[in-house]
């Protein structure tokens, strides 16, 4: 099964059916089991509906990024599953009854949930055009009954306060005593280093680009433990981490490469609006230790990544030629 990468490139069509077909598949010989013949492109239908889509056609026409969702140890179940739009498409395609209806979509639902498919919803709100609004729509159905998982979901059902996806980034004014809280450190580095900006990292495990494509929402406040700290509220990456990479010197020798990585991220709270809060993080790596403690080589080329820069005129960050939250707004005069 070919699954795409969180690189933001789209699924190509041949791609989203090669990797629905073996789960239709198994879906098929579930519903022969219980007595149901159904061809296979009425259950792809099917498949599609789990996650909205009121056709197949729409799904593939949208290209939505499709992905293997792997759960944190203790966390609360996520699920873009949307339940009720399977039991109404086998109910107009098959012509059964309701509850006939409701064990085909159980068993659909299930043959889903078990391959751990998901789409990257996030891809989908920072892409913009029609596609998002196919997208995001048909995870945000039925949201009454099944509330979204992601935070750009629930924006586009109306649960939470929406923000425009290229929304810039516009770095405070310094308080009377010259502090910018948490933009110090990005503000530093924007003047002393050379800052690049990495779109759609690819993700390591204790990295602090994974928070890039962070893209959850929780309604209820009562599931609160370590990894739901933020119940009742919503966290969003921007799709990218901005990162410079320096010599590691020993004395005066350099014995290896220092990365530094600073990821905005957008929180929604209780108050309904949104802040941009940055992470800061890093890593070494030394080819003078064991494999293991080396740390890991950067998947990119620093160098021919977009550099980021900070305009002192409108205070945003920015990189030329990088659309969205990083795309030079024109000075009002």
């Amino acid at each position: 099964m070919r699954i795409a990468s969180l690189s933001g490139s789209r699924t190509p069509t041949s791609d989203i059916k090669s990797t629905l077909r073996p789960i239709a598949d198994l879906v098929q010989a579930d519903l022969k089991q219980a007595g149901h013949e159904v061809v296979t492109s009425r259950v792809l239908e099917m498949v599609a509906a789990a996650f909205g889509f009121y056709k197949f056609e729409l799904m593939l026409r949208s290209q939505p990024v499709l992905q293997i969702h792997t759960p944190a140890a203790n966390h609360g179940e996520f699920s873009q599953l949307r339940p009720e739009s399977v039991q109404s498409r086998a109910t107009e395609l098959l012509k059964v009854d309701q509850w006939t209806a409701m064990r085909i979509a159980s068993v659909v639902i299930d043959r889903v949930r078990k391959s751990g498919l998901t789409i990257n919803a996030l891809e989908a709100y920072i892409r913009q055009g029609d596609a998002t609004e196919t997208i995001l729509g048909a995870l945000g159905s039925g949201a009454d009954g099944f509330s979204p998982v992601n935070a750009t979901v629930a924006m586009r059902a109306g649960l939470i306060r929406s923000l425009p996806a290229d929304a810039p980034l516009i770095m405070p004014k310094p308080d009377r005593l010259g502090r910018l809280g948490g933009w110090a450190d990005i503000a530093k580095a924007l003047i002393e280093r050379d800052v690049r900006v990495w779109q759609w990292p690819d993700v390591a495990a204790g990295d602090i680009s994974r928070l890039s494509v962070r893209d959850a929402y929780l309604h209820s406040p009562l599931n609160i433990d370590p990894q739901n700290k933020f119940g009742g509220a919503a966290e969003m990456g921007l799709g990218f981490t901005l990162i410079s990479v320096e010599p590691y010197l020993r004395g005066a020798i350099r014995v290896g490469t220092s990365h530094s990585l600073w990821t905005p991220v957008r929180d929604c709270r209780q108050d309904a609006n949104w802040r941009t809060l940055w992470h800061s993080g890093g890593w070494i790596h030394d080819p003078s230790k064991p494999e293991r403690f080396r740390g890991y080589s950067l998947a990119a080329e620093v160098s021919d990544l977009p550099v980021a820069s900070f305009c002192k005129v409108c205070r945003q960050i920015f990189a030329d030629g990088v659309t969205g939250a990083l795309a030079h707004r024109p000075h009002v005069h």
